[in-house]
């Protein structure tokens, strides 16, 4: 179906309004607030400041075009769990809040199995380089591990057995309350 250009102009301002860039920054700050609330009380503030900042702009959804508003509230409102900083901060993510670290990993599965085959294994052969290449990463990392460890000497042989002892166990921390 074939609209003439004053139409679909006349369509795309119906669905759309023209957001001012400060209104934009005032949005993506209040979004980034929520991201990073620290409680609860914090992120209903930014929640509320956002909704106000996102009266009556519309977004394209599924080639049509939705309140903001209502977008958020019916998408992302429910599951704050999954990407507010207070539900997470029990979750043992390294500091990281991207999937970079993931990434670079299968990035350098990927690598390895590139330099070891010359054309694309089949699987058998894939499911036993990725195990060896776990192994030896694991392996790597606990050699590490062990030259990083604190080490507590004492005179006695047998505190400096236990300390030696907790030393596999305890990170450095630990090893000094021990």
């Amino acid at each position: 179906m074939h609209f003439p250009c004053n139409q679909v102009h006349q369509e795309f301002d119906r669905y759309t309004a023209l957001v001012k860039v400060e209104l934009k920054d005032e949005i993506i700050q209040n979004v980034k607030g929520m991201v990073y609330a620290h409680s609860g009380e914090e992120y209903e503030k930014k929640k509320n400041a956002f909704l106000t900042s996102a009266e009556g702009v519309k977004v394209r959804v599924n080639k049509k075009y939705v309140s903001l508003h209502e977008q958020f509230l019916n998408n992302w409102d429910t599951c704050t769990d999954m990407w507010v900083s207070y539900h997470r901060r029990t979750l043992p993510t390294l500091g990281d809040s991207t999937n970079n670290r993931v990434e670079r990993s299968f990035w350098t599965l990927k690598e390895s199995l590139q330099s070891r085959f010359p054309r694309v294994p089949v699987i058998q052969q894939s499911i036993v380089h990725h195990f060896t290449f776990c192994d030896e990463r694991i392996r790597k990392t606990s050699t590490w591990e062990r030259l990083k460890s604190l080490r507590i000497y004492d005179t006695d042989k047998a505190i400096s057995a236990l300390n030696h002892e907790a030393s596999l166990s305890l990170n450095s921390r630990g090893c000094k309350i021990f």
